[in-house]
């Protein structure tokens, strides 16, 4: 019965090991186009601090950032989304994303997202 117990707690300390925070990226299309949400988290095992990415036509810019509150990002991922189905776009179901899959790159510029947002919306960075 120890052995059993032994191996049973190697698995759950496997699995915490493992349960970094994971990015959630979410995919828009309409017709031919496609569009990318991802909230990115910077560090491990945390929500915070995290960037909220927005990559259109291959340019990603950081539309919002957060340092310390938690929430933040995912919740403005959301409302980004659902602006997008507002203007007739299907996106599907937050998924995670894996960590070695993300474009390392520095994010460019892509002031073409921008021409979609509220006009009085600037990437904050939430404290």
């Amino acid at each position: 019965m120890k052995k059993v117990t032994t191996i049973a707690s190697g698995v759950l300390l496997g699995l915490l090991a493992n349960s970094a925070m994971a990015d959630i990226g979410y995919i828009c299309s309409h017709a031919d186009k496609e569009r990318k949400i991802d909230v990115v988290y910077k560090e491990p095992n945390s929500k915070v601090p995290c960037d909220v990415q927005y990559t259109k036509d291959g340019n990603t810019e950081v539309l919002w950032q957060a340092a310390n509150l938690e929430g933040y990002c995912e919740q403005k991922a959301e409302e980004f989304v659902q602006k997008q189905v507002g203007w007739g776009w299907q996106c599907n179901e937050p998924g995670t994303i894996q960590a070695d899959s993300q474009d390392q790159a520095e994010p460019q510029a892509a002031s073409e997202a921008h021409a979609h947002m509220d006009e009085n919306a600037t990437p904050p960075v939430a404290e």
